[in-house]
């Protein structure tokens, strides 16, 4: 009985919102639409976006639809979709497109496209500002006549057995692009980069993924060319790279975010120090290093630094430095597995508000500890993604209670399950007493601890410490969420807490999508 009440009453509730909504007049609704529209794309198909649900309930809808420009964002198109000439008739004439196309061997862009008739095809790539393709095999057919002028963003996933005349003719119709990714030019030796008609200088992203041959030593050679490159991502598996990288990246004054994975241990040291000196962002992943002092060395040239990622960081040696690395700027630091633990005793970080962690129990916290209270920092939000199955004892034994005790500023806390003194401690007010947002993520079944943890610490606080909390339970059934939601409800009425228990079961899973197909129906 409880799992049909909740959907019975969400259906009666929602035909009298419908009503309501058909009698207000095209302006109003114009606005509601606006704000109802997410600014995230979602991935393939489109369908699924608000703006599509909005344009297919009825027509007056749909024309709202049609003339309002800024219910959309950039519309995602995907070359799969059965129904693209009604896509595009339901877009507005200037909201701009990004195309992914599914292109192989087997399913070239002509077999894709041509279907759709003479009149789509310019339309679509007239409109197109972002372009992400598998691969160029059978490009010809769409850039044999046409160029995109509105081509901003270009990405092709796998640049495999291009000639010289595909690959010219593709950035020609795209040398106005800003940002440019390329991955996997293992066997593009054909392919000479530097003689591209791009328009190097504007460029301010790059996104490259390759592994041996003349191409990467061409294109290599045209970084050279991007004055006003701002986002760099490298990729690099062979070890002659350690010479060519230096050569290639010396410094670009406008570069601030970077990301580095699969460096082989010589490339990292031999940057020149300029290229550090300008980043604020960086992001370290799968980087072999010879000795932690080269990755120091590097840090301490980011006197800019404000957002750090560090992830499968790997040494040929574990000799430990007394060197300090200060990170005067530092805000963000994200970190993952055991590895990178040595590199806190180092850091000096007074600015640092937001602490990210994903590893399993073998975690080292102690350093951690360590750096944040010698640098005297402000922590305000804290976020454990531990992941691993593991009893709640090895969770307190892990050195959370101690670091929850010394994060007296967090005013947001992402946490794992609670052990039973952690979850006394916190009710009581003695963790965490600035707190204002909380996600619970647990593999057990602790909705009934989560919920008297929550009141408790509600009650002591009189309604003024929480006002956002989300428990997320991956094993909770379907009738102890319904059960629950009389409880949730009192804290929202009581506290004005925002409050919401999610489960990621199946079987609610299955009861949810059932809700969402219901809802696009109406």
């Amino acid at each position: 009985m409880r799992t049909q009440a909740h959907p019975n009453f969400l259906m009666m509730s929602s035909e009298s919102v419908a009503a309501t909504l058909q009698s207000l007049p095209p302006e109003i609704l114009s606005e509601i639409f606006i704000h109802s529209s997410t600014s995230t794309i979602s991935v393939p198909p489109v369908l699924t976006d608000m703006p599509w649900v909005l344009g297919r309930v009825c027509r007056r809808w749909r024309d709202i639809c049609r003339r309002e420009r800024r219910i959309w964002g950039l519309v995602r198109v995907h070359s799969d979709l059965v129904d693209l000439h009604r896509v595009l008739e339901l877009v507005p004439p200037a909201v701009h497109l990004d195309l992914y196309l599914a292109v192989t061997e087997e399913r070239p862009v002509v077999s894709e496209l041509k279907p759709l008739g003479a009149p789509v095809l310019p339309s679509l790539v007239e409109r197109t500002e972002k372009l992400d393709m598998l691969c160029w095999d059978g490009i010809d057919g769409i850039f044999a006549e046409s160029a995109f002028p509105l081509l901003r963003s270009l990405r092709v996933r796998c640049v495999k057995d291009a000639s010289p005349h595909q690959s010219y003719r593709l950035f020609l119709a795209a040398r106005h692009v800003r940002e440019l990714c390329l991955h996997d030019g293992h066997e593009s030796r054909k392919v000479s980069f530097v003689s591209l008609p791009f328009h190097w200088d504007n460029i301010t992203m790059l996104d490259l993924g390759f592994n041996s041959g003349p191409s990467l030593v061409d294109f290599l050679l045209g970084l050279a060319q991007c004055t006003s490159l701002e986002h760099l991502r490298v990729s690099f598996t062979q070890n002659h790279t350690d010479t060519l990288i230096p050569k290639a990246i010396q410094r670009f004054p406008r570069l601030h975010t970077v990301q580095i994975t699969h460096i082989v241990p010589p490339a990292l040291a031999n940057f020149v120090p300029q290229f550090w000196e300008h980043i604020a962002s960086l992001n370290l992943r799968s980087v072999e290093f010879q000795d932690v002092g080269v990755l120091i060395s590097a840090l301490r040239q980011c006197s800019l630094l404000h957002t750090l990622s560090i992830s499968y960081l790997c040494w040929e040696t574990t000799e430990t430095l007394d060197i300090p690395v200060p990170l005067p700027r530092l805000v963000n630091l994200s970190v993952e597995v055991d590895s990178t633990s040595m590199l806190f005793h180092h850091m000096i970080v007074p600015s640092l508000k937001n602490l990210h962690i994903r590893s399993d129990l073998t975690f080292n916290l102690v350093p951690l500890m360590d750096m944040l209270v010698s640098s005297e920092c402000a922590l305000q939000t804290i976020d454990f993604a531990f992941y691993g199955n593991f009893p709640v004892e090895q969770w307190y034994n892990s050195g959370l209670h101690d670091l929850l005790a010394a994060s007296q500023t967090v005013t947001s806390v992402k946490i794992p399950p609670l052990h039973t003194r952690i979850a006394e401690d916190f009710a009581e007010g003695n963790l965490l007493p600035r707190l204002h947002a909380l996600e619970w993520r647990t593999h057990y079944d602790t909705c009934g601890l989560f919920l008297s943890v929550l009141e408790k610490r509600m009650r002591l606080e009189a309604g003024g410490g929480i006002s956002l909390c989300r428990a997320v339970c991956l094993n909770q059934s379907i009738d102890d969420l319904v059960f629950a939601e009389s409880r949730l409800q009192f804290l929202r009425e009581e506290y004005r807490l925002d409050v919401q228990v999610l489960s990621h079961t199946p079987e609610f899973m299955t009861w949810g999508l059932r809700i969402n197909e219901w809802a696009k129906d109406f």
